[in-house]
């Protein structure tokens, strides 16, 4: 999982969403240093802190080979790591939004998701009740979401779970 999603589930208080969903999540190093960055205060530290110590959380070091493996200029460290991860983890779902990083990795035949496509996921699943409240709370921390979005999951939240 890359950075934004972390922090985007951690906003909605939903990190054990992803656990729930995909069971081991896998953390770059890199990811968990941009995720626990930043201003002194910030409200999704603490949950981030909490979840990475847990067991359903694993932070792995990408190093050497790996690490070339996906580095390209126009990601990030977070990004490149989670792509690295994936490429060497059987049965591994990138979960990305920068959109770079999206193409990068189905380029590269690896199955990719962004923070929305997870929370539709977990409705479809019965993990939360509704898929509105949780993106216009996304959108009110400043979450870019695609026109249309809304639209779509106010039909999804009208479907049974």
């Amino acid at each position: 999982v890359d950075t934004s999603p972390l922090i985007a589930f951690a906003h909605l208080d939903l990190l054990s969403v992803l656990p729930a969903l995909y069971g081991r999540v896998l953390v770059p190093e890199g990811v968990r240093v941009e995720a626990l960055a930043g201003p002194e205060g910030r409200s999704d530290i603490p949950l981030i802190r909490a979840a990475l110590e847990t067991d359903s959380f694993e932070i792995r070091l990408v190093t050497g080979a790996r690490s070339s493996l996906a580095i390209d200029t126009r990601l990030g460290r977070g990004e490149s790591e989670v792509i690295a991860l994936a490429m060497e983890t059987i049965g591994a779902v990138a979960v990305v939004d920068d959109m770079a990083a999206r193409r990068i990795a189905v380029g590269l035949d690896l199955p990719v998701i962004g923070t929305l496509g997870v929370l539709a996921e977990a409705r479809r699943q019965g993990l939360v009740p509704a898929l509105v409240p949780l993106i216009e709370k996304l959108v009110t921390r400043h979450f870019h979401v695609p026109r249309g979005v809304l639209e779509y999951a106010r039909r999804i939240d009208l479907a049974e779970p």
